[in-house]
């Protein structure tokens, strides 16, 4: 008999313990994504508190998890996910609340909406957004009377009137896909080339589930003007570097090996030695450009380097491509 309570202690004290470990890791993740928040990075913040969902079964965790997420969902000009986000942490914990010092008039406008479907009214209780420095632990903010010490470094709340406008439209973005048409003029720096009016397709993916970093794409090309027509086909592989945490600027080097063809439609003037009507010739892009993400949708593009290079049995021909452009990423 006192075996089996010897036993019995020790599987709840194991319980006991390792759903607290459970918590403690999704209240370490939820102060991570609020790290995410201050900082401007909402997107970030968001597939952080995604996984603070499946780190934790605290109800009160769970529902400021849920809170912070239909924020971040809501400054990212996504209502739908707000209030799904914001239903979800009211029942997992009916206190929660924002602060209305601390969050702009139409957030907390949204969320009472809600509060008030989901409850049938709004309540009294008050809790603050992220932890002040040197506050509450998350779990604490849920509710006052639930305050502990903290148990890792404080989060820096939100700004009292929340992210600028630049910080929303300019938002690093989650799509993998995209799509870019860019014109330019293609400037001959060989004396065989003419210069041309460039136009430049793109189809590409990035390897992770991010609009940057790196990737590969189809990439084609028409150079149209003068007493040749180009046709340009290859595989691109390019890294879209973001400079800086906040926005979503892009400095993209790229190469793209490939083929090109080149068929001349003038009038051979020279009977004596008539112009061959179409040529072939390996291909090889290389250069850099800047990208701007606009709403995690579209794109502003400037190909700001771009050379050019044909190669084939009668010699190289070089060019010289400045693009400017756009597209939209899926």
């Amino acid at each position: 008999m006192r075996a089996r309570w010897l036993v019995g202690s020790v599987v709840g004290a194991a319980l006991v313990v390792a759903t607290a470990a459970h918590a403690d890791r999704g209240e370490a993740l939820l102060r991570q994504a609020l790290r995410h928040y201050a900082q401007g990075r909402f997107e970030a913040a968001i597939r952080v508190l995604h996984h603070a969902l499946t780190a934790t079964t605290a109800p009160k965790t769970l529902g400021q998890v849920q809170l912070f997420l239909g924020v971040s969902y809501a400054v990212t000009d996504r209502p739908a996910e707000a209030r799904e986000a914001f239903a979800a942490a009211l029942r997992y914990d009916p206190q929660v609340t924002l602060d209305p010092e601390r969050f702009k008039p139409a957030l907390v406008r949204l969320f009472l909406a809600v509060k008030q479907r989901v409850l049938g009214g709004p309540s009294s209780a008050p809790v603050s957004p992220p932890p002040r420095a040197g506050g509450a632990s998350p779990a604490a903010v849920a509710s006052p009377a639930a305050a502990a010490p903290p148990r890792a470094a404080p989060v820096a709340p939100p700004s009292p009137s929340g992210p600028s406008r630049a910080q929303v439209v300019l938002r690093p973005g989650t799509r993998r896909g995209f799509f870019l048409l860019a014109a330019g003029p293609g400037i001959g720096l060989t004396t065989n080339v003419p210069s041309n009016l460039k136009l430049s397709e793109v189809l590409g993916f990035h390897f992770f589930r991010r609009s940057s970093g790196p990737g590969l794409a189809l990439g084609l090309g028409q150079g149209l003007g003068g007493d040749w027509l180009l046709l340009e086909a290859g595989v691109r592989f390019f890294w879209d570097i973001q400079l800086g945490g906040r926005y979503a600027v892009h400095l993209t080097p790229f190469v793209q090996p490939g083929y090109i063809l080149a068929h001349f439609t003038g009038y051979p003037y020279d009977i004596a030695a008539p112009v061959e009507p179409t040529a072939h010739a390996f291909n090889v892009a290389f250069g850099l450009a800047v990208q701007l993400l606009l709403v995690d949708r579209a794109i502003l593009h400037l190909q700001l380097v771009g050379i050019d290079l044909g190669v084939n049995a009668n010699g190289a021909d070089v060019r010289y491509d400045l693009l400017l452009g756009g597209g939209v990423t899926f």
